[in-house]
């Protein structure tokens, strides 16, 4: 899981990557085996490692190369 965040967050730099992690992190949580009892942990697990990414996202945009977009529209 981590593998995957970290190559999808570097390769698709016009995404916004808040969203994108948002909508994983809501994945794992609906998803079907996050309903198993035995995979509890293992779903757990992925959810903290999105989390992980979702604050360094807003502590050192620049690992991302996100850009801060102050334009309102």
């Amino acid at each position: 899981m981590d593998l995957i965040l970290c190559n999808r967050l570097g390769k698709n730099r016009n995404e916004n990557k808040f969203k994108y992690l948002y909508e994983s992190y809501m994945r794992l949580e609906n998803h079907l085996v996050a309903k198993m009892a035995k995979c509890k942990d293992r779903v757990l697990e992925m959810k903290k490692i999105t989390v992980r990414y979702f604050v360094s996202c807003l502590s050192c945009p620049d690992t991302f190369e996100l850009v801060n977009d102050t334009t309102t529209e």
